[in-house]
């Protein structure tokens, strides 16, 4: 997701960027909602296995929103200043934005209970939330606006690499990180019976490419978009692509089974099962990426799907500031819902709710001048 995203003119929007985002912001959403990720082991197995997968699908959601940065933002020049002015210093009051907003939220759900602090206030600027204080309104956003603003660091970089790179530099990382991240930890999985650990996974030792997660999905998202257009074997890869996507999903979802410690608890730890899906990921994401650009790319801007994925997606950044808020109160909607629904549905239900008015929000804020550059 281009964070802040700039104010484009509409003879440049492209309106599968646009579609990514609101999918991808859905798809955050539900994964905090409380029907993500039922407990293994409740249920028949073909139904822990769907299981796995939605939540593989949920986890597309990131991977995405940095593919759309990389797509967008690694072919372009920009002076140092510029760069520094647009991207840097803007995306900082940004942060300190968010963590007022909701420093402010935390007073008001904790009215009575805490008072104003302006180490509070550094404190939830610094981690999106007043520390200590636990609440189903945290903010679960403030882990990706710093990735974000880890991979704009390095954008000027990531720039000079790309220009370096050709179209077989990029097919030999993805298929690295998929043997280092995917294969040879599922190798690992299989051979020990005691499950995955930090000592067993191969990939520990590769810090390159374990973490450079989201700046290969940047990666990835300029080869669709400016690299694979231009390769003969374009029609090939893409094929190939449709076809390793489905193995890719079931791999990812088989990997869950690997690690009987998080069985045992009843619910898998997001940052194990993560492990296999952020290698397994890849592929899908990029076949994702290609088909939602094939289908869309044809719709035009004045068409009223062309103003509407327009509208919708420049109020995407607005919600995944705010989603935590809205849910938050939302949440007695899904309460009533559940019993008669089910967790999934009634989590859609939410999503849904949530998404809304924070994306009604936000088109509403990009009419202000002030605010329309910043989200």
């Amino acid at each position: 997701m281009n964070i802040p995203k700039a104010a484009l003119d509409k003879k440049d929007r492209k309106l599968y960027l646009e579609f990514l985002r609101i999918a991808a912001i859905l798809a955050v959403i539900f994964n905090h909602a409380p029907g993500f990720g039922l407990p293994l082991g409740n249920s028949s197995c073909a139904l822990e296995f769907l299981n796995n997968v939605s939540m593989e699908l949920c986890k597309m959601a990131v991977p995405l929103f940095f593919m759309i940065s990389g797509a967008l933002l690694l072919e372009r020049k920009e002076p140092w200043h510029i760069f520094f002015r647009k991207r840097i210093s803007r995306y900082i009051i940004v942060l300190i934005s968010y963590g007022l907003l909701q420093y402010c939220y935390a007073l008001y759900e904790m009215r009575g209970e805490m008072q104003w602090s302006w180490r509070l206030v550094i404190q939830t600027i610094y981690s999106g939330w007043p520390l200590n204080l636990h609440s189903a309104s945290y903010p679960s956003a403030v882990w990706f606006l710093y990735a974000y603003l880890a991979m704009m660091l390095f954008l000027p970089i990531m720039r000079t690499l790309v220009r370096a790179m050709s179209a077989d530099h990029y097919i030999y990382l993805f298929a690295l990180q998929i043997l280092l991240l995917g294969v040879l930890p599922m190798c690992a999985g299989i051979l020990y019976t005691t499950g995955v650990s930090g000592t067993t996974r191969i990939c520990a030792y590769f810090p390159f490419v374990l973490g450079g997660i989201y700046a290969l999905y940047m990666l990835l998202g300029h080869f669709c978009e400016n690299v694979l257009p231009h390769m003969h074997e374009k029609r090939k890869i893409e094929r190939m692509l449709l076809w390793a996507t489905p193995l890719c999903l079931f791999l990812g979802a088989a990997g869950m089974y690997l690690y009987p410690d998080a069985r045992s608890m009843g619910m898998p730890n997001e940052m194990q099962q993560t492990g296999f899906m952020a290698s397994f990921l890849l592929l899908p994401c990029a076949c994702i990426y290609l088909l939602t650009k094939r289908c869309l790319s044809k719709i035009s801007q004045e068409s009223i799907c062309g103003r509407t994925l327009c509208c919708l997606g420049g109020g995407v950044f607005t919600v995944m500031l705010t989603e935590n808020i809205f849910r938050a109160n939302l949440m007695s909607l899904y309460e009533i819902i559940e019993p008669h629904t089910g967790m999934h549905f009634g989590s859609c239900v939410l999503t849904m709710a949530t998404f809304c008015p924070a994306v009604l929000l936000g088109c509403l804020l990009k009419q202000l001048p002030i605010i329309r550059n910043y989200i």
